[in-house]
């Protein structure tokens, strides 16, 4: 069903690439395929596949009568066979040949054409129907036809691929040895080899002589029949040759209107890549533009967390540095090659540095933490921990502050002696009480 072969003929010479090809189409079944690769072709070989895929180099079996390699199969065969064989072998001959000289001398002739009406397959004594133009060879069997067969067969040809059917025709006269005699031309689509093998057997028959070849005596009767056969078989070809150029201006025609649609297709092609360029150009200022103000953000970003004096501190879920404040260093040991890895492998100034929750926790509660840290300089942290929130306002990761409370600890620490004292002074003075609630007062300020 399928042979790939690829890449491999471009190593091979000429003459083997023209040997290669019909064993590959002998080892196909009907519509079978041929994969090759991308810089090999079967230029050489049109009457052995189609094309399917020029892009791809896949191309289908056509049903031929070629078989390579059969007449070297039949000769190994012929040099194995024993001796009480020969008898039987013999008789065998006489009748091949007897169905040899019936076939060579009594049939009719023919060729077998594909649908591009080239020469696949031709019979013994064809010649006496072709006339090959001088020059250069064309495998086309209504350029190769003699002149007097050419109008008719060509009809035949376009009738029996138009309908799919056989077609019979009689209309044609050839100069033979033994005199003028009517030609039979007949075109037979070959359906046996497969709905799609496009292949048709071309017959010719030769017919009756014409009247005034058999009866030389009455020669001005014949002549005079003669010519009105010649003028009905021109006539008839005349009629032949208009409905061919009918259909070739039909076909011109029908070309001329595909043309112009097409030409239509690719000026609105061009229209719409016009229009996708322009748009493109939009899309490309307004990212431009976006960039730009992404830009002037992330360096009013950086300058913000550059001149804050708070150490903030970016995880992720898995406790992995993403960025942070260069405040932080008072609190970590760290430096900006560090982003990405995780923030317990590093050394803290703390005397004691209470553990981080986990990320899941803290981004499933949307909860902020909070917790007092003291360094080994005396300084008092406040470590508070909230979840990241994102543009799209889910969470992701943790943000971690630690704010210097230095000052405000050290006013709590003497809140208490600071009370005393006040307490003492209103005693001492027998203006207030303890509770702070006012006794006496003059009625009027004497500095209001």
């Amino acid at each position: 069903d399928l042979i790939s072969c690829r890449n491999v003929l471009i190593y091979l010479g000429l003459h083997l690439q023209k040997k290669l090809i019909p064993v590959f189409h002998y080892g196909l079944k009907n519509s079978g395929y041929l994969f090759l690769g991308t810089s090999e072709s079967l230029s050489s070989h049109k009457d052995l596949f189609k094309t399917i895929s020029s892009k791809h180099r896949i191309a289908q079996r056509k049903a031929t009568a070629i078989r390579p390699g059969a007449f070297t199969a039949a000769m190994s065969q012929n040099l194995h066979q024993h001796p009480h064989e020969a008898q039987r072998n013999h008789e065998a001959d006489i009748h091949l040949i007897s169905q040899r000289i019936v076939l060579d001398e009594f049939s009719s002739r023919y060729a077998v054409i594909n649908d591009e009406y080239q020469i696949i397959s031709v019979s013994a004594g064809l010649q006496v129907y072709l006339d090959p133009a001088e020059g250069t060879f064309q495998n086309h069997i209504v350029k190769m036809v003699r002149s007097g067969l050419r109008v008719s067969l060509r009809a035949a040809l376009n009738d029996a691929k138009k309908h799919k059917r056989k077609i019979d025709v009689e209309s044609a006269t050839l100069k033979f040895d033994d005199g003028i005699r009517r030609v039979g031309i007949t075109v037979q689509p070959m359906p046996q080899l497969g709905d799609e093998s496009g292949l048709y057997m071309v017959v010719f028959h030769k017919l009756n002589k014409l009247e005034n070849e058999l009866r030389p005596n009455a020669a001005s009767g014949a002549n005079t029949e003669d010519h009105s056969e010649l003028v009905e078989q021109l006539e008839r070809e005349l009629s032949i040759l208009r409905e061919d150029l009918e259909k070739t201006v039909q076909d011109l025609e029908a070309s001329n209107e595909e043309l112009k649609s097409s030409n239509e297709e690719l000026l609105s092609m061009n229209e719409e890549l016009q229009s996708a360029n322009e748009e493109l150009e939009t899309s490309k200022e307004d990212v431009q533009l976006s960039s730009e103000a992404l830009q002037q953000t992330h360096t009013d970003l950086e300058n913000l967390l550059a001149s804050t004096d708070i150490a903030t501190l970016f995880l992720n879920e898995s406790l992995q540095i993403q960025s942070f404040t260069p405040a932080l260093e008072e609190v970590y040991n760290i430096t900006s090659s560090d982003i990405g890895r995780p923030i317990n492998h590093f050394t803290h100034l703390a005397k004691v540095m209470p553990d981080y929750p986990n990320p899941a926790t803290v981004v499933k509660t949307g909860t902020t933490s909070e917790d007092s840290i003291e360094l080994q300089d005396g300084r008092h942290m406040l470590r508070r921990i909230s979840p990241y929130r994102t543009a799209a306002g889910t969470f992701s990761g943790m943000v971690v502050t630690f704010i210097d409370v230095t000052k405000l600890r050290t006013a709590e620490d003497l809140r208490p002696k600071l009370r005393s004292r006040l307490v003492e002074a209103i005693e001492a003075s027998g203006l207030g009480r303890e509770d702070y609630t006012l006794r006496v007062a003059n009625q009027r300020d004497p500095r209001a």
